[in-house]
């Protein structure tokens, strides 16, 4: 839903930006070279809003950097945990998540 909003309400006012940038009453009589300068202006204004939202994105991926959720620690450990199982596997009960998990069972 708010993808299509998006795209309705963007192409919205990319043709409204168009039809301020051409400076023209109707747009069907329009000079060429108005209608160039609307072409160029509604892609600038594109662009600085693709380049304005990548560094937005930018932004809050090196504020996430910073900081690790819980639920990346836990994957981070479930991940170590798979690996202690592997070279412990065979061995006896050698994996400490898994002493844990048993020692609490009991």
């Amino acid at each position: 839903m708010s993808r299509n909003l998006g795209l309705i309400t963007g192409a919205s006012v990319m043709g409204a930006v168009f039809a301020f940038a051409s400076a023209t009453a109707d747009i069907t009589t329009a000079p060429p070279e108005a209608v160039a300068t609307g072409m160029r202006i509604t892609f600038a204004v594109a662009a600085l809003l693709i380049v304005a939202a990548l560094a937005i994105r930018a932004l809050l991926a090196k504020e996430r950097r910073g900081t690790r959720s819980a639920a990346a620690t836990a994957a981070g450990s479930t991940l170590r945990h798979h690996k202690d199982y592997r070279k412990t596997k065979g061995t006896g009960n050698n994996c400490r998540l898994c002493r844990s998990n048993t020692d609490q069972s009991s």
